[in-house]
């Protein structure tokens, strides 16, 4: 059984679609030949990162984005997350250390969630460690399905877990909630839930693929075939990807562009440890493209079969 570099073996966890080893004391991810990503953890360690559970760096605001429940319709609610300087949060797959940040809603009967945004992350390299964060602020937005009868006065409340770091590490907290009664909202407030949806829309990904692409697996890399709406393939500056599956691409090293008669592929590297192959690619594809206005970049939610 592998160790964690600080503390203890490392309890298997098997939750769908993936399994890895996983430390609850300190977050640690490994797997049973990863020994390469142990070593760094470990330089890691030595240089002083601490897990603690001192004052959060991290505050979280949960605004809904109406006053008015109608029966049988939807609204918006915003978990808006602001970290001091130089703190991060996680995003859903936090990379080779770290931990995504969890919710867990509370609602009136009858009312669910049917749908949850999260901002494109940032890519963050540390010692050689990679993960994918949030830094200074992030919007995640939620749609709310109401009920077709609606009580006169309704609370939602929201349990919020994430993971914080900077020179050390610290689990954070927090549960908000608010009461819709029913008042209807004035202009202003109005145009001012529209400027935040607006704000977040900005960082979130596409949902509506921007891209055509056809990848099919090359023993341990994907060749992925990509078509731009516009065009564009042939003028890629970069590319980034950021999968939704864990413990299954090779995050450390970069994707690559290749370009010949006119078509142009992508390389996504495979991790040579990983339990199975991927089925589809799945995760938030970045490019930046150069253009007459200047570089551009799009990102782009992608679900797609891989072909072998």
């Amino acid at each position: 059984m592998p160790i964690c570099p600080n503390h203890f073996p490392l309890a298997e966890q098997s939750t769908a679609p993936y399994r890895y080893h996983y430390c609850h004391e300190c977050h640690y991810r490994g797997n049973q030949i990863n020994y390469r990503h142990l070593i760094t953890s470990l330089l890691l360690l030595s240089g002083g990162i601490l897990f603690a559970n001192d004052a959060s760096s991290v505050t979280v605001e949960l605004l809904p984005l109406t006053h008015e429940i109608s029966p049988g319709e939807t609204f918006n609610v915003a978990a808006i997350f602001t970290m001091t300087d130089g703190w991060h949060t996680y995003w859903q797959n936090p990379g080779e250390s770290g931990l995504a940040t969890s919710f867990t809603w509370k609602l009136p009967k009858g009312f669910s969630v049917i749908n949850e945004r999260e901002p494109v992350p940032e890519r963050h390299v540390e010692d050689g460690i990679v993960t994918f964060i949030h830094e200074e602020e992030a919007i995640y937005l939620f749609e709310i399905q109401a009920p077709g009868i609606v009580a006169d006065t309704n609370t939602f409340a929201l349990d919020v877990s994430w993971l914080e770091c900077k020179h050390l590490c610290r689990s954070g907290a927090a549960s908000p909630e608010f009461t819709l009664s029913g008042a209807a909202s004035s202009p202003e407030q109005q145009s001012s839930w529209d400027n935040l949806i607006k704000k977040a829309e900005k960082h979130f990904p596409l949902e509506s693929n921007k891209f055509t692409i056809n990848p099919i697996q090359k023993k341990n890399h994907l060749d992925v075939r990509i078509k731009t709406e516009s065009g564009h393939e042939s003028k890629l500056v970069s590319v980034d990807f950021f999968p939704f599956e864990e413990m299954i691409y090779d995050i450390t090293t970069p994707v690559s562009i290749k370009t010949r008669f006119w078509k142009t592929s992508l390389i996504i590297h495979l991790l040579d440890y990983r339990e199975e192959n991927p089925e589809s690619l799945s995760g938030v594809l970045v490019v930046v493209y150069s253009s007459p206005e200047g570089q551009k970049r799009h990102a782009s939610i992608i679900n797609q079969l891989i072909k072998t």
